[in-house]
């Protein structure tokens, strides 16, 4: 149940940025920024999951993208 808490929030954390930035709440310079920096986070963080787990660990990794 946590791991899948974790999933969605993790998934969710990533579209902050663009429905902050498309509802005007932020400007398109600050989306833009939060946008890049959680996609490289996200990013750096797949690239561990797919290099340095075993395929069965890397399964139950609750930060991964569906």
């Amino acid at each position: 149940m946590v791991h899948r808490l974790i999933h969605v929030a993790y998934n969710t954390v990533w579209w902050v940025p663009v429905i902050t930035t498309i509802l005007g709440i932020t400007s398109y310079e600050t989306g833009f920024v939060a946008f890049l920096g959680v996609t490289v986070i996200r990013a750096l963080i797949n690239l561990y999951r797919n290099n340095e787990m075993p395929f069965e660990q890397g399964r139950s990794f609750p930060l991964r993208s569906p």
